[in-house]
């Protein structure tokens, strides 16, 4: 032990060699903790070895261990203080953790020493000691490898893991930790599943938004608009819509987006489904077999229908329309006129004109004329098949000799807008090709042998134009528009030609070639307004037009306002005041379905 402390020592801190110093030296440097049980010692026969390791300085060590297993508080700061020959100075603060210390126990051999580190033991290298003074000694003077090197960080602490006031922050340390992951993973959560229900949350307010157009649209009846939002709808949605539908079924079909007898079938075989729309899928029956001319089928769903749904209007009609199909006209007549009488609807009235006239041939002339009567009573305030009734009102007229009613009824005929009987709505469930122009027809055969040439050109010229048979009526024309005695008058059937082939630059430039004093009739200014509105001319180009057809106080002048007003809550209100007296004007519904 004397041995010892004479000797003197060289110390390695900091990556600088400091010394020579007495074991008295180096125990007072530790106990002022000045230098670490770290830092590495040597003297001029050994090799370099940390202070912890160094047999010599082992009662040092010892007791230090004791004083850091006595100490309350378990934070060891040792100090480093580098002194230097003249003012330099530094210093280093280390704290060591339990885990570092376990750490290297697991490398340090049993029986060893074991004082917290941080770092592996270092290779030792052999140097003489030539000068030992009490001087510093630069670092590069000694072959030291680098990794011997110990860089302290000042700033980083280093505790005993097992100091309970450790172990309590490290669990406060976890829990926070633990917490704020769960907070992140909560709001992850939350964002994912809050954007998932917003976009099912959206959806469902589409398919919802879809469905009301649907209902909304059948109601106005218009059927290109539902076939449309039904092509964007969802199976689930579509499944949802069709039992309001039902009558849309063979539409929907021919559009390739359902398959309607397979859907008619599923709806039959339902014991949940109403009887009205049970009677709504035998009329579908009804109407196809009304379709391949088949009456005997056609008959058949119509009793089942009406077994269905005894009270309904529609299918009265259907058994109208049945009954003169079959010749049973007597009856086909009675139920129109109640039907008509009922509900003032210009296709009803048609339907019993219709029938009463083919009932027989040997009517009475005070029965025709009171046919006659109706007809005029009719068409003096409404326009919905006006010119199929006024063609049977000719005919009548001429039958019995009133030349004067016939030339009123002529006159009337040859200015109805063509195409008028389109504008207005027959019920999905009413077999509406029956309400086709060319019923008409074998009474025009019979008419054209009480008419002039000139006259038997302009009623021809206009049925072919409301038949659709554009080619024969630009025939006709061609043909006998030499007869016709008026610029005027040939104008205006050319206008009614050219509205049908919807050529309204001709229109226009063809109004232009009229001088101040000659005046169109009301079916031209009716398609020149329509003209106008199409190519976007502005107001006061359509005033003139508008202001004719205001004279005739119907749906039509009321249709020529709504054309003016360009704001959409102002024929949102024009066309609620209005849409109660026309609810099946077509051109009032589409309105309404913008709007709403």
């Amino acid at each position: 032990m004397q041995a010892s402390i004479e000797r003197k020592w060289l110390i390695k801190s900091d990556s600088k060699i400091l010394g020579p110093f007495t074991f008295e030296q180096i125990e007072e440097l530790i106990k002022k903790k000045q230098i670490t049980l770290l830092d590495e010692v040597r003297d001029m026969n050994t090799r370099w070895n940390y202070i912890r390791e160094t047999q010599d300085l082992k009662p040092i060590v010892e007791n230090i261990r004791t004083e850091l297993a006595s100490s309350d508080d378990m934070t060891k700061t040792i100090q480093t203080k580098t002194q230097q020959t003249g003012t330099h100075s530094g210093s280093h603060t280390l704290t060591i953790t339990k885990t570092e210390e376990l750490a290297h126990q697991e490398k340090t051999p049993a029986g060893a020493d074991t004082v917290p580190t941080v770092v592996e033991k270092a290779e030792m290298t052999e140097d003489k000691i030539q000068d030992i003074a009490f001087t510093e000694v630069d670092n590069k003077s000694v072959e030291t490898p680098k990794e011997n090197v110990i860089k302290l960080n000042p700033k980083k602490q280093y505790v005993f893991e097992s100091d309970p006031s450790v172990q309590k922050t490290i669990k406060k340390s976890n829990k926070l930790l633990y917490l704020s992951l769960l907070a992140v993973f909560i709001l992850a959560l939350g964002a994912i599943g809050g954007g998932y229900y917003y976009k099912i949350n959206t959806q469902k307010k589409y398919e919802m938004y879809l469905v009301s157009q649907v209902k909304r649209y059948y109601i106005l009846g218009l059927d290109s608009q539902i076939v449309d939002v039904f092509g964007k709808m969802t199976l689930e949605s579509q499944n949802q819509v069709l039992p309001e539908i039902i009558p849309l079924i063979p539409k929907l079909d021919a559009a390739g987006l359902i398959n309607g007898a397979s859907v008619i079938s599923d709806f039959k075989s339902d014991a949940q489904i109403s009887e009205s729309k049970k009677a709504l899928l035998e009329v579908i029956g009804l109407q196809q077999a009304l379709h391949e001319q088949n009456l005997k089928s056609a008959n058949e769903a119509l009793i089942r229908a009406k077994g269905f749904d005894p009270t309904s209007d529609s299918i009265k009609e259907d058994e109208a329309i049945v009954s003169y199909l079959e010749g049973q006209f007597a009856k086909s007549s009675e139920l129109f006129l109640e039907l008509f009488k009922k509900n003032e609807k210009g296709r009803l009235l048609y339907g019993h004109i219709l029938s009463e006239l083919s009932a027989s041939e040997e009517q009475s002339n005070d029965d025709l004329s009171k046919l006659s009567s109706e007809i005029d009573r009719f068409v003096a305030v409404k326009v919905d098949y006006r010119k199929p009734l006024l063609l049977l009102s000719m005919y009548i007229n001429k039958k019995i000799g009133k030349e004067t009613d016939f030339n009123d009824s002529f006159k009337k005929y040859s200015e109805t807008p063509v195409g008028l009987e389109k504008l207005f709505k027959i019920p999905y469930s009413v077999y509406g090709a029956f309400y086709n122009f060319s019923l008409t027809q074998d009474y025009f055969e019979k008419l054209k042998s009480f008419l002039a040439v000139d006259q038997k050109f302009i009623v021809d010229y206009l049925a072919k134009i409301e038949q659709g048979d554009l080619t024969t009526a630009q025939n006709l024309f061609a043909t006998y528009q030499s007869t016709i005695p008026s610029k005027e008058s040939k104008t205006d059937l050319q206008m009614q030609i050219m509205y049908a082939q919807k050529n309204y630059d001709g229109m226009i430039a063809l109004e232009k070639t009229l001088t101040p004093d000659m005046k169109l009739n009301y079916a031209s200014h009716y398609s020149l307004l329509l003209a106008k509105k199409n190519k976007g001319l502005a107001s006061h180009e359509l005033i003139k037009h508008v202001d004719f057809l205001k004279l005739s106080k119907n749906i039509l002048s009321l249709w020529a306002e709504l054309l003016l007003i360009d704001q959409k809550n102002s024929q949102e209100s024009f066309v609620q005041m209005n849409s109660v007296l026309y609810d099946d004007f077509i051109p009032f519904q589409e309105v309404k379905g913008r709007t709403e």
